[in-house]
Parts: structure tokens; C-alpha cells; sequence
């Protein structure tokens, strides 16, 4: 028997799929399925045994989709690609198809074989039924041939009925894929019927629940998270004072890139640069069993790193190196301080792993020397320090065109300028396309890019495909704060709040420390209701960095939720001092707030001051569309909310749930923006 990769189905089907059996999934639960064919892979799977995934996708888009899927690392089918890998197809020319996985097959004879087909759906509708007959009689015979499992995933409400009955007779087993009924989360496998397997009395009708916590999410282990405390820095240039800071970055990254580890992000690491805390006070704050101290110095072209591992508990030294050489050669330097971390709290690295371990993002020292200023800048995360970081990332480009992590980061600082509309959304959001697109044509493996890429498309309001980014993103980097805070705004623009409130969580595990991490968390908090519980949390950001204005501004918002009116308008008005300029997502929270305490007056007031400022520079439609929407005057609201929509605002999604547009939902005209926008 053959594991289907769901517990639950093996025990009804007696620990899985027979020998030399044909298996079809129908079912409209797209994602579901194709998870489904990528566990299939991957449940015990052998070295030696030979797997081939015959797909529309390219065979790098394969891949990336089958981790964000739970396919493992180190496992590696071979893929039949419609564009890219070693062999290509076309679904008009089945004859080829049938030609080309034969020779596959034949070629691997001695081996047992799992073949995954995820490209019947637009094949049973761009062929005539008895080609599509014809091509799978034959396929199934070969298959049937060999000490094989094949695997069909099909979407039947795609095709006629008759089409996808007289499919079903060709397979041993038929397994339905139903969509969750209301007020249910799991997605629902039915067993229409298995040949060959002794199913319970009535297991044809059987629904087995599949819940995302079968799936192999990553779980966090804190005996192996480790927290890379900032390197100490001996640098005699002041000029070279960003290079520590950005050691210790590239240090995080390159751990990260092991599996078997966890490690506490950058954000939070860094709150303990020059703090005098015991080694067990710090691993107890970050929630991490093991700490890397050490310094770097740095003169000309000569770098020395020294490292020390300890246990926090116990403040025992489990490892200490000393690495010395030029410049040129750093990123090796952070392979093998990596690699040597690794073994000694006794982590297996898989062949993945030491590839990424291996690879050098620049060869250029000058390009990776502008690259650490520029994230240096961008870690400020003011419109000045912004705009200072992209043009570094862009020098750094120009020294190396094919470096694809300075693209990335370009694409990042890009995307926060638009997303705060410190510069216009649309053409922002275009241009992190443009950017993050390059950076994954030369690196597909990299995370940094497919969250830039999953934020534009946010922004841009695809959240289909926004979704796939982010799930790509998390499939490279499980444990990225960024990524998981993205796919939680996302989840809580389609009301998924428990989802939301998953991710945000997630990433508080990996970044406790971090104001926007916790800040993510308690504005889940907020909209989900829990109001106290939110202002709670904002108030520990406040602790931690009491300049976070956006925590000011959530606890007066969350006041005025509260009916404490006077307090919640003095903090928004306040956040709007601090930011020393226009925040749009503020002064829309303040034409709420006003309305709700019905002083009409100042209302006014705000009014006059929007207008003159969306005069001078062109944005801030929605702000606008909350003023006239409490000030009742619904036709205006709408003719912003109008332009806004034209404007792209990063903002507008937030008119679903936003208590500022509440008092526009009973107009019909609001359902039809919100699905405009794509929220429905």
C-alpha cells in the first residue's frame, strides 16, 4: 500500500492507495487538491524510487508551488513542464505526451513510480472526449504495467457530467474533494468508490475531514530557535559603522536558510544592542534556547568575525570560532559559521540547505558594500532614510546587474513609499512588479522577492495571486515575519480572521519584541473585537518604542470604540503631530472618530485641511471618502471613493471592515465598489 499522505484516508482505505493502482481526485476545492498531489508525493516516498509530476506550471513554478504545498526539501521529481525543464508538451498533441512519459517511464523501469497528472481539467476541454479516453486508456495500461501509482486530479464542474463519469470508469478509485459545508472549516474528502481495497460499510459516502493541521506546517520548535544577538563592532572608520549591524543581518538570513532551525528575527534581536541583560534574561524575552554573540572588525579589506554559541538557560558555551578573511570571500565566512552552528546543536542540513548555504548573493565586494549601507537606511524606515536606500540598492545594481537580492530590497523600499503614499500608488506598485519580477528571474529562490511581489499584488488588489506569493514566500522562509504579517492583511481583507490572527501569532513567535509584529497582532485584535486585549498590546509597543504612532493611533481609535471620545481624538490627533506629515490611514481614522462623537465643527475643520492637501499633491481620496461618509454626506463620499479607486490607494480594501465607511454599507453603491474591488 501506497500512503496518500492523510492519515485519516489511509486508515479507511487500509493505510493507503493499493500497488499498481489509478486514482482520480475530482472535487472544487483547487487548493486542497493540489495539495493533495504534492503530499501524495511526499508520503513516504524513498530514496531510489522515481516520481513524475506531469504539469501546466514551469518546472520552477512547480516546485516553489509544491513547497508552498508541503512538498519537503531533499525529494525531487521529475517534472514534464509546458514551459521550461527538460522536456515540454503541448495539450493539443496527446500522442507526443503519451510518447514522451512512456519514455520516461521505460527509462526508470527497475524503480517503483508515482505519477501525479494535474493537467486533465484543461485537457478534458480542449480535446474531444474520446481522445482524452483514448490517451488515458493507454496511459493507465503502461502504468498498470509497472510497480507504479498514479495519480489524476481533476476539476469536474468544469466539464459535462457524462465526460467525467465515463474518466471515472478508467480508475481504480474515485476520491471527492467537497467544499466545507456552512459554518464548517474542513474541507471534506468523500470516497466515491476504490477498487481493490475492503472499505467499512458505507465508506463510500464517508466525509474525512482535512484540516490544515494534517498538513506539514512548520512548527516552531524552541529547543533549536536560536537569537543572533548584534555583533559587536571594532570598525576604526565611522564610515563603515553600518557594517556590524549588517553582518548580523546576513548572519540571520544565512541560519535561516537551515531547516532545522528557527531563528528570532532581526527586529527583536536587535532591541538588545548594548543591553546589560544576563545571556537567561535575554533567551527568556526572545523565547529562544540558544544565543550567537560575537564581534566583528573590520580594516580595509580584511574582516575578522568572532562567534560564541550559548546555551541561555544555563549561560554555557557550547561552541566559539574566530574567522579571518578578506572581504571578498564573506559570504563564505557566513556559510561556515552557519554550517558550524548547525552541527554543533547537532542539526542535520539536507542537500537544499547546503545549496543555499553555498551560494553567494553578489561577487562584487563593492555592490555588496552598498547594499549593507542601504539596508542600513531602509531599517529607519522614514520617507528621507527610504528614498536614501533605494538609490544604494540602485548603485549596487549598477556595479551588479545580476544581483538579485538588491532588486528585491529596491523593490521593497519602492513598495513602502507607495503603500503610505509617500509616493503615487499606482506607479509604485507597478514598478515593485517590475523590480521583484527581475529579482526572481535571477534568484527563484528567493523569499525577499516573492513577498515584495505578494505586497504589490496586494496593493493592486489580486489577491488571488497575492496569496500564491505569499505562500510561495513562507514555503522559502516559513518563519519570515514580513511574509506572514502580508498574508495575515490579506486574510483579514477576506474577513478570515481566524486565519489572521493565526499568522500574526506565528510571527510573534519568531519577532516577540518587534513593534509592527506585535502591532500586527493587537490590530487583528482590534477589528476581531477584542478590544481591551488590543489596547493592551499597543500599550507594550508604546513600552518598547514609545514613537510608534501607529499603536498611538490604534489605542485612540480603540477609545473611541469604547465611547471615551476626548481620550481616543487626542491620541490620533496626536499620532498625526508626531508623523510630521499627512498619514492618510490616521486622518481616516479621525474623520471616524470625529463623526462618532458628532463634533461636526471640527469635522469641518479637517475637512478643509484634506481638501487643501489632496490639492497639492494628488492623493489621499480615501480620507476624504471618510470625512463626507460621517459628515453624512453619502453622494460626495462616494465621488471620492471614486477617485480613489482610480488612484489605486493601497487603502482601499479596508472599505469591507473599516469602521469609517460604516455608515456607507447600506448604500447598494458600496457593495458594488467592494466587489470592484475584488473582495467579493
Amino acid at each position: 500500500m501506497v500512503s496518500t499522505g492523510i492519515p485519516l484516508l489511509d486508515d479507511l482505505l487500509g493505510s493507503g492507495y493499493p500497488e499498481k493502482s489509478v486514482i482520480l481526485i475530482e472535487g472544487a476545492a483547487v487548493t486542497q487538491r493540489e495539495r493533495l498531489g504534492y503530499r501524495f508525493i511526499d508520503a513516504g516516498l524513498a530514496r531510489g524510487d522515481f516520481c513524475l509530476y506531469v504539469t501546466r506550471l514551469s518546472e520552477r513554478d512547480a516546485e516553489l508551488e509544491g513547497r508552498a504545498n508541503g512538498l519537503r526539501p531533499g525529494h525531487s521529481p521529475s517534472w514534464i513542464a509546458s514551459e521550461g525543464g527538460d522536456l515540454k508538451f503541448n495539450l493539443d498533441e496527446l500522442g507526443i505526451l503519451s510518447i514522451d512519459i512512456k519514455a520516461l517511464l521505460d527509462r526508470n523501469s527497475a524503480r517503483k513510480v508515482r505519477v501525479v497528472l494535474d493537467f486533465l481539467s484543461p485537457m478534458l476541454i480542449l480535446n474531444p472526449a474520446e481522445t482524452v479516453y483514448s490517451f488515458l486508456s493507454q496511459l493507465l495500461a503502461n502504468i498498470k504495467q509497472r510497480d507504479a501509482v498514479l495519480l489524476g486530479l481533476v476539476e469536474p464542474g468544469m466539464h459535462r457530467q457524462e465526460v467525467v463519469a465515463t474518466v471515472e470508469d478508467l480508475f481504480d478509485g474515485v476520491i471527492y474533494l467537497g467544499a466545507p459545508e456552512e459554518g464548517e472549516n474542513a474541507t471534506l474528502l468523500t470516497v466515491k468508490k476504490m477498487r481493490g481495497v475492503r472499505l467499512p460499510l458505507g465508506a463510500a459516502t464517508s466525509r474525512i475531514e482535512w484540516r490544515d493541521a494534517d498538513a506539514a506546517d512548520p512548527d516552531i520548535d524552541r529547543s533549536r530557535r536560536i537569537a543572533v544577538l548584534p555583533l559587536a563592532s571594532f570598525v576604526p572608520d565611522p564610515e563603515d559603522s553600518y557594517f556590524a549591524d549588517g553582518m548580523t543581518d546576513e548572519l540571520i538570513s544565512a541560519l535561516s536558510n537551515i531547516s532545522g532551525l528557527s531563528v528570532t528575527s532581526r527586529t527583536s534581536a536587535m532591541k538588545f544592542k548594548d543591553a546589560k541583560k544576563t545571556v537567561s534574561e535575554i533567551g527568556k524575552e526572545l523565547n529562544a534556547s540558544v544565543l550567537l554573540q560575537g564581534s566583528v572588525r573590520k580594516s580595509e579589506d580584511r574582516v575578522r568575525i568572532s562567534v560564541q554559541l550559548i546555551e541561555a538557560a544555563k549561560d554555557q558555551q557550547l561552541w566559539a570560532a574566530s574567522y579571518d578573511r578578506n572581504f571578498v570571500d564573506i559570504f563564505s565566512m557566513q556559510s561556515d559559521i552557519a554550517q558550524n552552528v548547525a552541527s554543533a546543536l547537532r542539526v542535520t542540513l539536507l542537500k537544499g540547505d547546503k545549496m543555499k548555504l553555498r551560494k553567494s548573493p553578489t561577487a562584487d565586494p563593492e555592490a555588496h558594500a552598498l547594499y549593507l549601507k542601504g539596508r542600513s537606511f531602509e531599517l529607519r524606515d522614514t520617507q528621507a532614510s527610504l528614498t536614501r536606500a533605494g538609490k544604494l540598492y540602485q548603485a549596487a545594481i549598477r556595479k551588479d546587474p545580476g544581483y538579485a537580492l538588491a532588486y528585491a530590497s529596491l523593490s521593497w523600499t519602492t513598495l513602502l513609499m507607495g503603500w503610505w503614499e509617500m509616493a503615487p500608488p499606482i506607479e509604485s506598485f507597478q514598478r515593485v512588479r517590475e523590480l521583484a519580477t527581475k529579482a526572481i528571474s535571477l534568484d527563484p529562490s528567493l523569499p525577499e522577492a516573492h513577498n515584495a511581489l505578494g505586497w504589490a499584488l496586494l496593493g493592486q488588489w489580486n489577491f488571488m495571486e497575492a496569496e500564491v506569493e505569499f505562500d510561495l514566500a513562507l514555503a522559502l522562509d516559513p518563519n519570515s515575519p514580513a511574509v506572514l504579517a502580508g498574508k495575515a492583511n490579506l486574510m483579514r481583507h477576506k474577513g478570515r480572521l481566524e486565519e489572521c490572527d493565526s499568522l500574526s501569532r506565528r510571527a510573534l513567535e519568531v519577532d516577540p519584541l518587534s513593534p509592527n509584529t506585535l502591532q500586527e497582532v493587537a490590530t487583528n485584535l482590534l477589528y476581531s473585537g477584542h478590544t481591551d486585549e488590543a489596547i493592551a498590546l499597543h500599550k507594550k509597543v508604546l513600552e518598547i518604542d514609545p514613537e510608534a504612532t501607529f499603536a498611538r493611533e490604534n489605542i485612540g481609535l480603540a477609545y473611541v470604540r469604547k465611547g471615551m471620545f476626548d481620550e481616543g481624538i487626542t491620541l490620533i490627533r496626536e499620532s498625526i503631530r508626531m508623523q510630521k506629515g499627512f498619514n492618510v490611514g490616521y486622518v481616516t481614522d479621525l474623520g471616524y472618530a470625529l463623526g462618532k462623537a458628532e463634533r461636526v465643527g471640527e469635522l469641518r475643520d479637517l475637512l478643509t485641511e484634506t481638501l487643501e492637501w489632496q490639492e497639492r499633491t494628488h492623493r489621499g481620496a480615501i480620507a476624504l471618502t471618510s470625512i463626507y461618509a460621517n459628515l453624512g454626506e453619502n453622494d460626495k463620499a462616494f465621488e471620492w471613493l471614486e477617485r480613489a479607486f482610480e488612484e489605486h490607494s493601497g487603502y482601499l480594501p479596508v472599505i469591507a471592515y473599516d469602521w469609517a465607511f460604516d455608515r456607507l454599507r447600506q448604500d447598494p453603491r458600496m457593495e458594488e465598489m467592494i466587489a470592484r474591488v475584488g473582495l467579493r
